[in-house]
């Protein structure tokens, strides 16, 4: 069954069967060495980062590659079944018009594609954790803490206030597997929650600590997701 070709990836099959080869190597080369992440973009930005350039622009093509082994792992296919079924939808679409270019760029995009989805397995891995990963209904993007203070008025007397609290109020902002969530909840805190809160987050990064031991223990390789994830 051929797989549907976005418009938006168009574009990225055209550049993968005209890239330089001396470019496409590099790109199979990183892809390599590449250690799994916690998601494709923190894979892509590992992947560009290694490379000059030129082949960083052809971030779009990987893009496509982690699109299709997506595709591939879902429909539980080898990936010369899935390249196929790209090759299908390649030639029986408008992504190459020209009809004298179109034989020798389907079977370099056939070629080409093969060896990107073989080359390590990162891509497979990190497509896997993902899936795992961004299964939850919510993950946590990014929190801050706005410190108030706020006086309270007697009353009988307004000249000015009688008393005076501190509040913070804690934003924690989300996102699910289609992006960044709306709705932003604030909610109040007191020098006590704030006590609390430290303690649970120690609590939880002492947790993390131990279990970063206990995979190494059995011989797993840790993933960590990207530090910049967090920073967009």
């Amino acid at each position: 069954m051929a797989v549907r070709i976005p418009d938006g990836q168009k574009a990225a099959l055209k550049k993968l069967a005209v890239l330089p080869d001396d470019s496409f190597k590099r790109l199979c080369s990183a892809l390599e060495t590449a250690k799994p992440q916690m998601t494709m973009a923190g894979l892509a930005r590992q992947i560009t980062k290694a490379l000059d350039p030129r082949v960083a622009e052809a971030r779009d093509i990987l893009g496509l590659v982690m699109s299709l082994e997506t595709a591939r792992l879902q429909r539980r296919v080898d990936v010369a079944g899935i390249v196929a079924d790209l090759v299908e939808a390649a030639t029986s679409s408008d992504v190459f018009p020209e009809e004298e270019a179109k034989a020798g760029a389907i079977e370099n995009l056939q070629t080409r594609m093969s060896a990107l989805l073989s080359a390590g397995d990162a891509i497979e891995l990190t497509t896997r954790i993902a899936d795992v990963y961004l299964s939850h209904a919510k993950l946590f993007r990014r929190a801050r803490i706005l410190s108030d203070i706020r006086p309270v008025f007697g009353v009988d007397s307004i000249d000015e206030p009688q008393v005076g609290a501190i509040v913070h109020n804690l934003a924690i902002t989300t996102e699910n597997a289609t992006g960044t969530d709306a709705d932003t909840p604030y909610i109040a805190m007191n020098i006590h929650d704030l006590r609390e809160l430290k303690q649970v987050v120690e609590r939880a990064l002492l947790k993390d600590d131990v279990l970063r031991r206990t995979i190494a223990s059995t011989g797993m390789t840790y993933v960590e997701d990207d530090p910049l994830e967090h920073q967009q």
